[in-house]
């Protein structure tokens, strides 16, 4: 079974404050096409924000699959080609430094082990350009 994850979210800081993710998985089901998209608040930085939306997603997901994670996130696309790295050098980076955020790169690796994972970086697809007006329409309400 194949499934695309398409993630965005509404934090642009380096700074803790409210923001939204939106998540939408997309399979084929014998009975066709299936979609879930879910909507949250978070307190977090834009990173965390971002890989808060692929763990909430991943969180949906009970069997193994082939996966197609649609991210804005740079950090979270590099983060997720880095992590074996990370994990062989005991959580630190190349440098020697603590991973930034190592709890939720934790809660990620575990919940991609059991997937094939291909991670899509500011691609196009279809649900972008909705994403994107959502997110802005509820920045200017509800959240920061």
């Amino acid at each position: 079974m194949d499934v695309n994850i398409y993630t965005i979210t509404s934090a642009k800081s380096p700074k803790s404050h409210v923001a939204m993710v939106i998540y939408t998985l997309e399979t084929q089901t014998s009975k066709g096409p299936a979609d879930v998209t879910r909507e949250e608040q978070v307190e977090a930085t834009a990173n965390e924000a971002a890989l808060l939306a692929v763990i909430k997603a991943l969180e949906h997901i009970k069997a193994p699959c082939t996966l197609h994670i649609y991210t804005e996130s740079r950090f979270v696309a590099s983060g997720i080609g880095w992590m074996d790295g990370w994990k062989e050098n005991g959580w630190k980076t190349v440098k020697g430094r603590e991973v930034k955020h190592k709890d939720l790169w934790q809660q990620l690796d575990g919940l991609l082990q059991e997937h094939e994972v291909h991670i899509h970086c500011q691609e196009e697809h279809s649900f972008r350009k909705w994403m994107q007006t959502e997110v802005e329409r509820k920045r200017g309400k509800r959240y920061v």
